[in-house]
């Protein structure tokens, strides 16, 4: 019988420290491409270019070996949260609740992305949050060895017949802004060994927002408290 209550303990106990089931983050930026011309998106400095394409319409890109940027600024209600990247519940709680911010966005590797183990090397894709380096990925279309998971998508959809391109969709990057940051900064870049012309990549349905994550509840700790409790008696 105490080898029964230590095991459901056991079960219960992940359950209760899991969070809160919620809709998804709330989004605070986002763009499409489709119908804005580069001149009205003040927020996009560096290489900017927006391509049309009949299957990927229209995405930031094509683009390589140079840098994209994009600058959100973070909504005053969430500088002032109190604890960076944190915040309460509003009900006096203090640190019940924490705030994951994310970008997510649609990534298109185009043509003849390869990976080599001696010269010219790899192709690299990376994104940069305010100056650190926040996602570093090896990617191929032409031979399957990558660091990045395999393709939602996989197909003949840009510009040459010869290679497949490769899409992948809902790409996330977590990321925690300083206490009172005005504005957070994401450099896009491919860091690749041929040209745009023969490797690029695009970027597109991008997405910057917040997810509000409660912290473990009484409940929570009541479980703790039952595995440590079942655990003394099967000691004894």
């Amino acid at each position: 019988m105490q080898r029964t209550l230590a095991v459901a303990g056991a079960i219960i106990a992940p359950m209760l420290l899991a969070p809160a089931v919620h809709a998804g983050p709330v989004v605070f930026y986002q763009q499409t491409f489709e119908s804005e011309a580069v001149e009205n998106l003040p927020e996009w400095t560096g290489f900017v270019f927006i391509a049309n394409n009949d299957y990927l319409t229209r995405f930031m890109g094509p683009s390589a070996q140079k840098s994209t940027t994009l600058t959100v600024p973070i909504p005053a209600g969430l500088r002032d949260t109190g604890t960076p990247g944190g915040g309460d519940d509003g009900g006096g709680g203090g640190g019940d609740t924490s705030i994951v911010f994310s970008i997510e966005f649609d990534l298109f590797i185009i043509d003849s992305w390869g990976y080599s183990e001696v010269d010219p090397g790899n192709d690299h894709f990376r994104v940069g949050v305010d100056g650190v380096n926040a996602f570093d990925e090896i990617f191929s279309n032409t031979i399957g060895i990558q660091t990045f998971r395999a393709p939602d998508e996989r197909g003949s959809y840009a510009y040459s017949t010869n290679y497949e391109e490769s899409i992948y969709r809902d790409v996330k990057i977590v990321f925690t802004p300083s206490e009172g940051q005005n504005s957070v900064t994401f450099d896009f870049f491919a860091d690749t060994t041929q040209p745009w012309q023969d490797e690029s990549y695009g970027i597109d349905n991008v997405r910057v927002g917040y997810e509000v994550v409660p912290a473990p509840g009484p409940l929570a700790m009541l479980g703790i408290g039952g595995v440590a409790l079942c655990r003394r008696r099967r000691r004894s």
